[in-house]
């Protein structure tokens, strides 16, 4: 590292942190994860960050729960931060949304924005979100 400043310091201490987090892994797009789930042969699961912190870190944190691991397990994760210039968030109509918005898509659907799997706003609980999550993945086979 040739950058010794203390913003430079900063940025690759957060790159290492999330790179190590013991946390589940989101990729940063839809662009990036749909080609991946396809490869994979797995839905994408798409969770929009809105500006109401309690209701998203309560839907991330029902998605991290250790009772849908398993269901995680059939999905590539993407997380956006939801942003009104954003491209994707315009392209999955999320762009509105003070609370977080999960999405379930099918990465070989042509234009999976018109037809999410699931569509889930606002905060829910791991009970509910297995639930939702069980139904997507029923109605898959």
């Amino acid at each position: 590292m040739t950058d010794r400043s203390a913003a430079a310091l900063v940025k690759q201490i957060n790159a290492i942190a999330e790179k190590y987090t013991r946390g589940i892994a989101f990729l940063p797009s839809w662009e990036k994860a749909a080609p991946e789930a396809k490869k994979q042969q797995k839905l994408g699961l798409c969770l929009f960050v809105g500006s109401d912190k309690d209701d998203s870190a309560a839907l991330q944190a029902a998605l991290e729960d250790e009772s849908v691991a398993a269901l995680r397990e059939e999905f590539v994760l993407v997380r956006i931060k939801i942003d009104p210039d954003s491209a994707e968030c315009k392209r999955f109509d999320a762009v509105n949304a003070a609370s977080p918005v999960l999405l379930a898509l099918d990465p070989a659907a042509e234009r999976p924005e018109e037809k999410p799997l699931m569509r889930v706003t606002g905060k829910r609980d791991a009970e509910q979100l297995k639930q939702m999550i069980e139904t997507v993945l029923e109605a898959r086979k």
